[in-house]
């Protein structure tokens, strides 16, 4: 197991823990406004690991670069910290099965649809609008904005692992270059994931969250 599969396996629990009678349950898409973009494009937010694709990596998946594999864990980043963003205000769960990525190794998604649930029920959605002083956003419309907070914060400059899919000399003096495949730790100022949108308002207009009736 990877460190980026550590990452994903984390924050999917594969069954749901036991809730009260107070869940609630909420779809939630967003849509890749820089679909089209030549590789590696920006990563847009992916909770897939590069390594769950279900490639070989005996050797070199056709086609398969840093650069592509730097993209995918932006997109990583991304999702894990729109799971931050909704946890500081609610705890949430989101199961695998929920997740619709139509992602690829080397093409992001144009879309990406999960659903979220609230142990503690639409009440416990409440949070601060940044955008109104003194206001507050309850239910989908602070689902929303949890989720454009995460969208439009620059989460460059970190340690982060990074696979990379070259191949190396085992020694420097050889003459003789060896796979060598794996988790790369990259130096934090190496390291660029800025805002996938450039505000609030442009991050939320990608965003649809819709409540789903049990």
């Amino acid at each position: 197991m990877t460190g980026s599969d550590t990452f994903y396996t984390r924050t999917q629990p594969t069954a749901m823990p036991p809730m009260g009678s107070s869940v609630q349950v909420y779809e939630i898409t967003i849509v890749n406004d820089n679909s089209g973009a030549s590789p590696p494009a920006d990563g847009f937010v992916n909770p897939e690991p590069i390594t769950g694709y279900g490639l070989s990596f005996a050797t070199t998946p056709a086609s398969l670069t840093p650069a592509l594999t730097t993209a995918n864990r932006r997109g990583n980043l991304r999702y894990r910290e729109i799971l931050n963003q909704i946890q500081m205000v609610s705890n949430c769960y989101v199961l695998p099965s929920s997740i619709t990525n139509n992602a690829t190794a080397i093409i992001e998604a144009t879309s990406l649809t999960f659903q979220v649930w609230l142990e503690h029920g639409e009440s416990s959605m409440v949070t601060a609008d940044e955008s109104n002083p003194g206001e507050v956003l309850t239910g989908t419309d602070a689902i929303t904005r949890c989720i454009a907070r995460a969208m439009s914060i620059d989460l460059s400059n970190r340690v982060v692992d990074i696979f990379d899919p070259t191949s190396s000399k085992s020694v420097p003096s050889t003459t003789t270059s060896v796979p060598r495949y794996g988790d790369r730790i990259n130096a934090a100022s190496a390291f660029d994931c800025e805002p996938y949108a450039a505000d609030i308002g442009a991050a939320e207009a990608m965003i649809t969250v819709a409540r789903v009736v049990l």
